[in-house]
């Protein structure tokens, strides 16, 4: 009988550390996971690539740049992530309550502009000046 308890006691254990591994796993490998930021306090899906952390280190330093400015990916039509992007390409990388939206770790199109406005930016451009430069290249590519 004491046999049949110590295998059961070493099943439970077995089982309670392999649930356990399972959990951080899935924390480390899934996309948008509750992964701990880097030291730059981006998410995770936030540092896929230096292009990627680039954009959304900008968009959280420069809301006011990217607010406004049109996002041509689809995101302003069609609701991403169960809401509709409204105010352009902060929408992509910033949610109105300040947290981090994951589209933009997954769409070129958006980082693609986003650098665009920061280029455009400090080479002192308006902001109606950006949106005629993000609008020209989108509409001569249809």
């Amino acid at each position: 009988m004491k046999q049949k308890e110590n295998n059961n006691m070493k099943l439970m254990v077995s089982i309670a550390i392999i649930v356990m591994l399972t959990g951080v796993a899935a924390l480390i490998f899934l996309p948008g996971s509750a992964k701990a930021p880097d030291s730059t306090g981006l998410p995770a899906f936030a540092l896929g690539t230096d292009r990627i952390k680039e954009a959304y280190e900008y968009a959280r330093d420069n809301a006011t740049e990217l607010n406004g400015e049109p996002c041509y990916c689809g995101c302003m039509q069609m609701a991403h992530n169960g809401r509709l992007h409204k105010r352009g390409l902060l929408d992509c990388f910033i949610k109105e309550d300040g947290s981090y939206e994951v589209h933009g770790s997954t769409c070129e199109m958006c980082v693609n502009d986003t650098l665009l406005v920061k280029s455009l930016v400090a080479q002192g451009k308006t902001h109606d000046e950006i949106k005629a430069v993000i609008d020209k290249e989108h509409t001569q590519k249809t």
